[in-house]
């Protein structure tokens, strides 16, 4: 264990400019979120009416927010990874990567970011039939997609190595067979719990701590791990080839 954390932080420091921008990137785009809009009326019993209204009200401000983090996510995104597979993390790397890598990566990126309204509206359409059947269906969609999310969770090594959109997520489909149990815990399932933990604490230095924690920090770390996941069954993946082709 002490060597898989001494390996995080020699990472952290190979590429220290761009895992800071790509924080800073990160807060400042969930800052627009959280201050965008008032959320300060909602109550257990009128969220549905109020989230309904707001969307009524602000769908244009809504589409706004969402096209300026979604862009700014994914250049900070591709210019980290860019940095990464380079091998070293100055600022002027992550911006031109930012850059160079934003179009490829535009479509696995939206992919992923539009799926839980896809999701969603699903579930009303079938909630309208039976709710039994949309609270069953939803959750077998719910755990097939935590698989397929696992699945094709290292796509952006593959776009910062070349890769187009589709061959990326393919070849991330593909070179995490076998991984996807322990993806999921390492990289999706952090997120359930500090969120959960941001959202249960009431002091406010411990709100903000966690805010900061959850929109910056978490984020770049994980990308960080999931380069490290990457070799590791990048690696392994290279071993079972070449024992195929020597068998054959």
């Amino acid at each position: 264990m002490s060597k898989l954390i001494n390996e995080f932080f020699d990472e952290i420091e190979r590429f220290l400019p761009a895992f800071i921008l790509f924080m800073v990137f990160s807060a400042v785009s969930s800052a627009v979120w959280n201050y965008s809009f008032d959320i300060s009326s909602l109550t257990p019993d009128n969220f549905g009416q109020k989230i309904k209204e707001m969307v009524i009200q602000n769908r244009l401000k809504i589409a706004g927010v969402w096209l300026f983090t979604f862009s700014m996510n994914l250049f900070s995104l591709m210019g980290l990874w860019k940095c990464i597979i380079a091998g070293h993390g100055g600022a002027s790397d992550f911006f031109k990567g930012g850059v160079s890598l934003f179009f490829r990566g535009f479509l696995p990126y939206l992919a992923i970011n539009i799926y839980p309204v896809f999701f969603l509206i699903l579930f009303f359409l079938i909630s309208k039939i039976s709710k039994t059947l949309a609270s069953f269906g939803g959750l077998l969609l719910i755990i097939y997609s935590i698989w397929f999310w696992a699945r094709i969770s290292l796509w952006q090594p593959f776009i910062a190595e070349g890769k187009g959109p589709f061959e990326a997520l393919s070849s991330s489909f593909k070179a995490a067979r076998g991984s996807s149990y322990l993806l999921f815990w390492i990289l999706i399932f952090p997120y359930f719990v500090f969120y959960n933990l941001g959202a249960s604490v009431t002091w406010p230095f411990l709100v903000y701590a966690f805010l900061f924690f959850n929109s910056a920090f978490l984020p770049a770390s994980i990308e960080i791990i999931r380069h490290m996941l990457y070799k590791r069954i990048s690696a392994g993946s290279e071993r079972n080839h070449e024992d195929d082709n020597l068998y054959n």
